[in-house]
This record gives structure tokens, C-alpha cells and sequence, in this order.
């Protein structure tokens, strides 16, 4: 189902305040709605139920649910959710890891905001037409 002319809500999920910050920049940038943030993979999955966001981006290491745990929960329930991992950790058995867990792709911090559009465009471009023909 399209939704022309809405604009894609994201929920930020990072422990690092400055991460949050750098990502709702990001977000603002581009003209996306950030729904909420969470710093820890517990908050995560709670604000996605609550909130239903078009697309999360999901830290790796984190304190009481790490990313990957939070993503299995996620997509367990919500087989949909479009997930971003954005995290430090780019090493091959992590990115496999979250990638099986449920995560659509897998950018490495500190991440390049183009490369990161991109992904998301290719991600979100059907369901927001609309958004991305804008000029």
C-alpha cells in the first residue's frame, strides 16, 4: 500500500546520546518525522509497539537488550519492520548475525550521510513514492 504524501516516521535506538543527536539531525535533514528515541533495546521495542515507525535504526551494543535481541523481538511480532542496524560493530559475524535476526541492511559508524540516504530511499521508496519524488 502506497502513502503518498505522508512522511516516513523513524524511531533512533542508540545508547549514545550524541549517536541519537547525530542520527535526528540526519533525519531533520531529509525531511523524516523522528517518532522517539531509545537508549537501550528494551525502550526499542516498547516505542515500536507503541509508536509503529516506518523504519528503526538499531544500535548493536547496548545496555539490558542489544540490538540484535531487540530486532528478533521486533520483526517476531511486526515481520514488516524495516530495520537499519547502525553500529561500530561492522564485523562480518555481527553484520550476518543481524542481518538473520530480522535487519534490512547494516551501516557502520561513524556512517556517511549519503550512503545512509540512499539505503533508506532504496528501503522506503515504494511504500513513499511521494516523499522521495519531491523536489
Amino acid at each position: 500500500m502506497s502513502k503518498e504524501w505522508l512522511i516516513p516516521r523513524v524511531l533512533i535506538v542508540d545508547d549514545t546520546w550524541f549517536q541519537r543527536e547525530k542520527l535526528i539531525s540526519f533525519f531533520n535533514q531529509y525531511g523524516f518525522s523522528v517518532v522517539a528515541e531509545a537508549e537501550n533495546g528494551v525502550k526499542g521495542v516498547d516505542l515500536f509497539e507503541r509508536h509503529k515507525p516506518d523504519l528503526v535504526t538499531m544500535d548493536v551494543n547496548m545496555p539490558f537488550m542489544g540490538g540484535i535481541e531487540a530486532v528478533r523481538e521486533i520483526i517476531g511480532k511486526n515481520p514488516d519492520a524495516i530495520i537499519i542496524m547502525v553500529s561500530a560493530m561492522g564485523d562480518p559475524m555481527t553484520i550476518k548475525e543481524a542481518r538473520l535476526a530480522g535487519a534490512c541492511d547494516f551501516i557502520v559508524k561513524p556512517f556517511n550521510s549519503d550512503i545512509l540516504a540512499n539505503k533508506i530511499e532504496k528501503l522506503l521508496k515504494e511504500p513513499f513514492p511521494d516523499f522521495f519524488n519531491r523536489k
